[in-house]
């Protein structure tokens, strides 16, 4: 016995038949050179997308973000030095906030 296709139809199909991908952006590499370079320029200079000012707007509530984070940890650092380390009780959310059994004799 030379050849057999036995099996080979459900090996194929064990992880599924794909399609295959396609490109999400089809390639500009043979398209006219002034099409290109009038859609560079009109990418570049077009007013409607307003790409600097969103991204300076992002870049100036990051920097105010890390300053409140840099005060905050300041002040901590302060009092830990002023009062010394204070120790963080965990508080039972689920738990009620009436008084324990020995509490009440």
């Amino acid at each position: 016995k030379n050849h057999t296709n036995h099996n080979q139809n459900k090996k194929a199909h064990k992880g599924g038949i794909k399609r295959t991908q396609r490109q999400k952006y089809s390639s500009l590499a043979l398209v006219n050179q002034k099409l290109k370079r009038n859609l560079k320029r009109s990418k570049k200079f077009d007013p409607s997308i307003k790409k600097g000012a969103i991204l300076a707007k992002k870049i100036q509530a990051r920097i105010e973000k890390k300053k409140d984070i840099q005060a905050a940890i300041k002040k901590a650092i302060v009092n830990v030095i002023l009062h010394g380390p204070k120790r963080i009780k965990f508080v039972d959310p689920n738990a009620d906030s009436k008084k324990s059994k020995k509490d009440k004799k």
